[in-house]
């Protein structure tokens, strides 16, 4: 990139408490935000990495037969490319405002002894859960309308976003997303508010759904239970990298934010909550799938 942009080109390391290209830090563990703003006038905004397991390249609408292998072990991310001047601008500020607090706190080289412990947090469980591929693709949906979008971010707003919105569920809750990982710190309460709230609507005897990844192990799920939540909502899916929420078949919310005290609090993320019914439906088609055909009660030990 250096070479094709040039001059054009700026780069720096997130300042991430564990990064030892970082001489500062603002952010516990985790530069975990994936946004992509282009030309000012549109960005792309999602759960997935820009990596292989998150954006496999295969086309599995036009070649579903051949896809499969690889589709198997990858992640299930959601996506959505928004074409509006005024929010494109508004996380274009938050990026270059980002790098350029990060610029005055890049170090040197880096030995490989400090590389190995910023990695260490990154290990994976041993996966124990059968991969599924999937039934269906579904294919990208355009839409075209007057639509209400609220911009999220950690360590911004998530919270006060996200709390309301679920407590506004009505007849249906469901969310997909890697991991809900509880924690009885102070500091932590606003995650407890989380997982009280989408109890709560359990109890309110609404239609809730959870499908949770192999990070979700048995000691996670005894901790998930003990803050309220019945597992008989809670349904297990290999690959699971999606971080996204459904509410009454009307608003999907979809982001980066993994239910970690830190991915809720204290890393940089982002989400958008989408009042549509049009896109909801269409992320809900895709999660009754997942529910039907790539998820199971079934945990790793």
């Amino acid at each position: 990139m250096r070479g094709e942009l040039r001059d054009g080109f700026a780069f720096a390391w997130a300042l991430e408490r564990a990064d030892p290209k970082a001489a500062a830090w603002i952010f516990p563990n985790a530069y975990h935000i994936k946004v992509a703003v282009r030309d000012g006038s549109a960005f792309w905004l999602s759960s997935g990495n820009w990596n292989n397991s998150n954006q496999p390249d295969i086309d599995p609408i036009a070649d579903p037969a051949g896809s499969s292998s690889i589709a198997k072990s990858s992640d299930r991310d959601w996506h959505v490319i928004v074409e509006h001047r005024d929010l494109a601008a508004l996380f274009e500020r938050y990026l270059k405002n980002d790098l350029l607090v990060a610029t005055d706190y890049q170090t040197g080289a880096v030995g490989m002894e400090a590389s190995l412990a910023a990695l260490a947090g990154l290990a994976e469980p041993q996966e124990t859960i059968a991969a599924r591929a999937p039934r269906k693709y579904f294919p990208p949906k355009t839409i075209v309308s007057r639509i209400k979008i609220q911009p999220v971010l950690t360590p911004d707003n998530y919270i006060a976003c996200i709390v309301p919105l679920i407590n506004s569920a009505e007849r249906a809750f469901y969310m997909q997303t890697q991991y809900i990982h509880p924690s009885d710190k102070p500091d932590d309460a606003p995650l407890a508010a989380l997982i009280e709230a989408v109890a709560q609507k359990i109890k309110d005897g609404l239609d809730v759904r959870l499908i949770l990844s192999q990070y979700e192990t048995l000691d996670k799920l005894e901790l998930l239970q003990a803050a309220g939540i019945d597992l008989s909502h809670v349904h297990i899916q290999a690959n699971v990298h999606n971080k996204g929420m459904l509410i009454d078949s009307k608003i999907v919310a979809l982001g980066s934010q993994n239910w970690s005290a830190d991915g809720v609090i204290r890393n940089r993320d982002a989400t958008l909550i989408i009042h549509n019914e049009e896109a909801a439906r269409y992320w809900e088609e895709i999660f009754v799938h997942d529910w039907t055909n790539m998820s199971s009660q079934h945990a790793s030990d």
